[in-house]
């Protein structure tokens, strides 16, 4: 299948109705395997002196910003991490992204699936294997943290749902991306 570009030039996949989860899955997981290159490539690991590299990542990936599938793809919109990075996406790209940057880091990433029966989509999260346990990594909305369960996160930050997205993005560096301002230093 084709990437394709929707309004504004930005490339991407618009995923077929008759796709199962578990394909939707494979896609995303695939997708963020080859994407931990490029992250590895041209993604500081920077974090703060008490941030953990696992808390770094879910930062990176909630300052790229929420943004919903274009209109024009009524299923589900998915995008490489350095699309994700420059213009943002919905909760299954910012999944992608950080499980990406995990597998770039060294930290064990995995996709989470949660279902949500009264909405069209479920949401798609991420768990991070840290200090010996699978811990909670909400991308979609800034301010999440790290071991905070998405319904948790969401109440305490008074938004309806995890994927509501709002809150502050970074904004974009001079080669387009979305990383906190602290990347964009040179290396000490």
């Amino acid at each position: 299948m084709d990437l394709i570009a929707r309004d504004g030039g930005i490339p991407g996949l618009c995923v077929p109705a008759s796709w199962t989860r578990a394909e939707r899955m494979a896609v995303l997981l695939a997708g963020a395997r080859s994407d931990a290159d490029w992250c590895r490539r041209h993604v500081p690991c920077r974090p703060a002196r008490t941030e953990s590299v696992a808390a770094y990542a879910l930062r990176v990936a909630q300052g790229a910003g929420y943004v919903p599938d274009p209109v024009e793809c009524p299923t589900d919109w998915y995008q490489r991490a350095d699309v994700t990075l420059r213009h943002g996406g919905d909760c299954d790209d910012l999944a992608r992204l950080l499980v990406a940057l995990g597998y770039a880091w060294g930290v064990r990433a995995r996709l989470v699936v949660l279902p949500f029966p009264e909405r069209p989509q479920d949401h798609l999260t991420v768990q991070l294997w840290h200090c010996g346990a699978w811990q909670w990594a909400e991308p979609s909305l800034p301010g999440a943290r790290l071991g905070e369960a998405p319904e948790a996160a969401a109440a305490r930050l008074e938004v309806s749902a995890p994927d509501a997205g709002g809150g502050p993005h970074a904004p974009p560096g001079p080669d387009g991306l979305r990383l906190p301002p602290e990347s964009l230093a040179p290396a000490r």
